[in-house]
């Protein structure tokens, strides 16, 4: 049976721009353990009820590089999401008459599908453009 992702919130997007911002200059094995606890702490307190402060280190390890292999990849998709949807209200501001409403409607759906946030940047461009 396939197991079923949830979906990506914002607070996701949050930690994983954190975790790129704070921990992306240094590779993992020249990491100290404790900087390794801090970039699983962005996510979790605990991993299956221990506490990050009690996993071995062999495991904390691997555990950091699934971390921040999933925070990379959150952030980018994520990114590039806001990208395209700036592009549109681009073309939007540009736009006049029919085209601009079928590009309103286009930017409006795609930043339900992508779960922005009303306070975000993109949704106030958007507010601005219309």
């Amino acid at each position: 049976m396939r197991k079923m992702r949830r979906k990506i919130t914002q607070k996701d997007v949050d930690r994983a721009r954190e975790v790129t911002r704070r921990f992306s200059d240094l590779p993992l094995d020249y990491m100290s353990n404790e900087d390794k606890r801090n970039l699983i702490r962005v996510f979790y307190n605990n991993i299956h009820g221990v506490p990050i402060e009690k996993i071995p280190e062999n495991q904390l390890h691997r555990i950091a590089e699934s971390v921040r292999r999933r925070a990379y990849k959150i952030a980018s998709e994520y990114d590039s999401a806001e990208r395209a949807i700036l592009e549109n209200i681009e073309k939007m501001i540009r736009a006049k008459g029919e085209e601009k409403e079928f590009l309103e409607e286009r930017v409006c759906i795609q930043l339900e599908g992508c779960n922005i946030p009303l306070n975000s940047y993109v949704s106030k461009k958007y507010e601005e453009a219309r």
